[in-house]
């Protein structure tokens, strides 16, 4: 219905104002008598043409082209903004056409079954997952689920370090400490320590005794990676519930030649240059605040030419389309470098960075930052273990990306309306409640001869008028990445049917039918809107 409504304002503003593609809102009012959808454009319009507002909006109300819409029962100007209300057989329409389609309401073409690469996660090999690492975990997954429903051949990746000789050093020298081991101190260097290293010291040594770690450091670096990344990292997403279509190593550039290749081309294209003994990448020229190093003075290439290789393989070999990369808000001085990078390799627009701010569990008010168990910083783990996987993947994906989390505990924990995943469950068993009544009850839903006009109680139209959205907001999500809105939907979507329940008697009424039938619609949704934030809907509780 937006779409509807936003191509015949288009062509009132191109027909009556002689203006083309004017950004203006389309928006849900938050007040029922507001109307269905409501638009600021008359105040856009009012700036460019220095015109009243109120009157603009009474002219565009009065539009013909609007009003000889079937779609549409009345148009209220109200202080320069213009309100609309949908006719009901719209909404009758919807909720046929949901128990149609059911599961598959919302699945969109959009995407063309275009390639787009979703990246998240790809922490280094160095310990078990941080809260960060959950935040963009759980929202990359969802985000590569919305982007499917919306027709792209989305796939999950996790982009494995395990090229960089630094960090195998730092983790070899912290198993030679944890073991005991002489070894050559610097002042001030830190290293990797906790329980997860000494289990990781203890598994090298029975696996190759104390001699070989003595001799091999570097093997050890890299044998110690390796062990975090299977016995940590590995089986914790596998908890978490996330798939990926893909592992990639970073040694693989270098074994296939990628990295190799890059610096040629780069040597061909005169967009490195040497300055103290060492090569620079010309990224300033491309927008990064200034030139990167990409090759050290003793030869060796630096991670950079790790970034170069990867976005090229991705691009150019496997051929995305798009690639969006879910990364901590630390990490903000990587974007002008990366997006440097994608438009010297000839893909300017295919990379999106998305930067998401850190969580904190609370609890009694205080921030929780020490096990209970351990008495060390709290890993992802067991902040997932302890509010359980459906809600940490609810309440991590909750918030704008831009904005801090604050998980609650008290309130992640309770089994009331205050918890808003329990809440949203809640309704979710209300539905399978009344579904399996239907069943062994053996009700069926009478079947119209003719066509009449339905007319919706309050409690029915706002239950209808939320799932009637739902393509627009799969759609709107798949454009902005915002999957906190999916999060907040489900909750909304929730409060409206409690509602309803609680405001209709169902079995056994006169309306029986058709507010059965808006029970299974509500299934349906719900259920799918659950899914893409890999949640299980409840059946009972």
């Amino acid at each position: 219905m937006k779409d509807l409504l936003r191509k015949k304002i288009d062509l009132i503003t191109k027909k009556e104002f002689k203006i083309e593609k004017l950004e203006y809102d389309i928006l849900i009012p938050e007040r029922e008598e507001l109307g269905d959808f409501s638009t600021n454009l008359a105040f856009i319009l009012a700036k460019k043409l220095g015109k009243n507002p109120k009157e603009i909006a009474e002219n565009i109300a009065e539009s013909n082209l609007l009003l000889s819409l079937q779609e549409i029962e009345k148009i209220e100007p109200c202080n320069g903004y213009i309100n609309f209300f949908i006719n009901p057989v719209v909404y009758e329409k919807e909720l046929n056409i949901i128990l149609r389609d059911k599961s598959k309401y919302g699945s969109l073409a959009v995407g063309k079954n275009r390639k787009v690469q979703v990246e998240f996660i790809s922490a280094n090999p160095t310990g078990p997952m941080t809260m960060g690492n959950g935040r963009g975990g759980f929202s990359g997954d969802t985000l590569a689920n919305i982007l499917k429903k919306n027709g792209f051949d989305a796939r999950r990746e996790f982009y494995i370090n395990d090229a960089g000789n630094q960090v195998k050093k730092v983790l070899a020298k912290s198993i030679y400490i944890a073991l005991g081991m002489d070894i050559e101190l610097i002042e001030g260097e830190d290293f990797y320590k906790g329980e997860y290293i000494e289990y990781v010291a203890r598994k090298i040594k029975k696996q190759k005794g104390i001699d070989w770690i003595n001799t091999h450091m570097a093997k050890t670096g890299e044998m110690a990676a390796k062990i975090i990344l299977d016995d940590f990292i590995k089986k914790d997403i596998k908890f978490f519930g996330i798939k990926y279509d893909r592992w990639f190593s970073e040694k693989s550039l270098y074994r296939d030649g990628i990295v190799e290749k890059m610096w040629r081309y780069f040597k061909s294209k005169n967009l490195v240059y040497e300055q103290d003994g060492a090569y620079w990448l010309k990224t300033s020229e491309f927008g990064d605040e200034k030139d990167r190093v990409v090759r050290k003075s003793d030869g060796e290439f630096t991670y950079m030419m790790s970034d170069v290789a990867y976005f090229y393989e991705r691009f150019s070999m496997r051929k995305f389309n798009k690639v969006i990369m879910l990364l901590g808000a630390d990490h903000h001085g990587y974007v002008g470098r990366a997006q440097a990078i994608v438009e010297i390799l000839g893909h300017k627009g295919k990379l999106d960075i998305i930067l998401t701010q850190f969580v904190r569990m609370i609890q009694n008010g205080v921030e929780v930052k020490m096990s209970k168990r351990k008495g060390t910083f709290i890993t992802l783990r067991e902040a997932v273990e302890d509010l359980g996987v459906e809600a940490a993947r609810y309440f991590f994906i909750s918030r704008d990306f831009n904005t801090h989390i604050d998980i609650d505990l008290d309130i992640a924990k309770a089994q009331n309306s205050k918890n808003p995943i329990y809440y949203i469950q809640y309704a979710s068993s209300r539905i399978n409640s009344i579904l399996d009544k239907t069943k062994t009850q053996n009700l069926k839903l009478k079947k119209s001869g003719q066509k009449s006009k339905i007319e919706f109680d309050k409690y029915e139209l706002s239950v209808i008028k939320k799932l009637s959205v739902y393509p627009q907001l799969i759609r709107e999500i798949g454009e902005s990445y915002e999957v906190y809105r999916l999060a907040n939907y489900t909750y909304e979507l929730a409060s409206d049917f409690h509602k309803f329940y609680e405001g209709c008697k169902i079995i056994g009424d006169e309306r029986q039918d058709i507010r059965i039938k808006i029970i299974k619609a509500t299934a349906f949704i719900l259920c799918d809107a659950l899914k893409l934030m890999g949640i299980d809907a409840a059946k009972s509780m």
